[in-house]
């Protein structure tokens, strides 16, 4: 059987603590100011000074807010929650949403399939709040929640599973019915009552009450393991029963991903499944993780935020100021310097730019730089960089474009 790494199947994994402060009414119940205690109380256990980023969901501009959900940080009902707010840590593995559904849902994300380690985030922040703020805990029911099927540890653990293989051969509907029955939940990219576009799929165990959180990891690992051999023989399977027919789709999912002008998200989706299917059988010479990171860079909020195109040089040639938002995340890495790239060809390196980070909020930080150092800047989703013209100038440490009016 063919050897595929098991990141090339299980992209990431996810455990989630759902918590309550004792003797305080649920989300749903509190009053404003109630709400507005919960950020106040919890924001300063996670100082920014120790790398955190706390992100009040009214303060935030609707592309920052979808561009959260799509890179898997947050839920929708968070980023519609009046009183909402995230607390994120500079890795982004570690992310506490506050006033969703329940108080908190303390969320440890982590590449592969180490549940163990992501737990050991939330164990580390739940602690941490702990010893301010008690929780909300019965005897016989365990921690206290808004949702009954949180019960017991309050636990959901889960991974993000790539099954084309077994969609491709007709096995992935029966064997995800099957599982459904050992306590496990199917659902689709965004979790509960979204689709799996590119059969991608989040695997999650169903219940908490009356199993330990290491029951529950080691149970769910077990059968998120089995689905990944399964689908590992799918592959297999393809390659060596139907390679014209794989190597045929590969082929046109590259093809249509290299020249097409237009598509929808759904057709991204299918074609960039088919291209992560052939790189994971050496069909293709491609770097796995930035197949992985289109796949959120084709996200509507995302391409809300590309970086320049080798088609867009024009704005470079025309010597004009160029701000760009949201430059780069964790899957989106290299885009600031591509951009940078571009323009360095019709622009000095020495252009004067600048970085501003946490714009309006704690920690707000800015440094000014020139272009070849922007093109090596360590930039995140919270960043916004101004690359400057050929007149502007620094000045009292201070980014200036004449506008042409006097000479400064």
């Amino acid at each position: 059987m063919t050897s595929i790494p098991l990141t090339h199947i299980i992209l990431s994994c996810r455990v989630r603590l759902a918590r309550n402060f004792k003797d305080r009414p649920f989300v749903n119940s509190q009053s404003d100011e109630q709400a507005n205690a919960v950020l106040e109380q919890v924001r300063p256990l996670f100082p920014v000074e120790e790398g955190y980023t706390f992100l009040p969901m009214a303060e935030l501009a609707p592309l920052e807010r979808a561009s959260l959900v799509e890179n898997h940080l947050c839920s929708t009902d968070l980023i519609a929650s009046a009183h909402g707010a995230l607390i994120l840590n500079g890795a982004h593995t570690l992310a506490v949403m506050l006033n969703e559904e329940d108080h908190l849902r303390i969320q440890g994300i982590l590449p592969g399939l180490d549940l163990p380690g992501a737990y050991a985030l939330c164990r580390q922040a739940e602690e941490t709040i702990a010893a301010s703020l008690p929780y909300a805990f019965d005897a016989q029911y365990g921690y206290l929640t808004a949702c009954p099927t949180n019960l017991g540890t309050c636990m959901r653990a889960s991974a993000m599973i790539h099954l084309a293989g077994l969609a491709l051969t007709g096995q992935a509907e029966p064997l995800l019915s099957r599982i459904g029955k050992l306590g496990v939940a199917v659902r689709g990219f965004y979790g509960e009552g979204s689709s799996a576009p590119g059969y991608i799929y989040q695997i999650s165990n169903q219940h908490s009450l009356g199993m330990q959180e290491r029951e529950l990891m080691e149970a769910l690992t077990a059968v998120i393991s089995q689905l990944a051999v399964q689908e590992a023989r799918a592959r297999a399977l393809l390659l060596n029963k139907r390679p014209l027919e794989l190597e045929d789709m590969v082929g046109r999912a590259l093809g249509i991903c290299r020249y097409a002008r237009k598509m929808d998200l759904a057709e991204a989706m299918q074609e960039l499944s088919a291209i992560k299917l052939g790189v994971s059988l050496g069909l293709l010479p491609l770097p796995m993780e930035e197949i992985d990171g289109l796949i959120v860079a084709c996200q509507g909020a995302q391409l809300s935020s590309v970086p320049l195109s080798e088609d867009e040089e024009c704005a470079a040639r025309a010597d004009l100021c160029v701000v760009l938002y949201n430059p780069a995340s964790r899957r989106r890495a290299n885009h600031l310097k591509k951009a940078c790239e571009i323009l360095m060809r019709h622009a000095s390196a020495e252009t004067v730019c600048g970085v501003a980070r946490n714009i309006g909020r704690e920690g707000a930080q800015t440094q000014l730089m020139t272009l070849r150092e922007l093109s090596d800047f360590p930039a995140d989703m919270f960043t916004t960089a101004f690359v400057g013209n050929q007149h502007t100038r620094m000045i009292d440490g201070k980014m200036v474009t004449p506008r042409g009016y006097k000479d400064v």
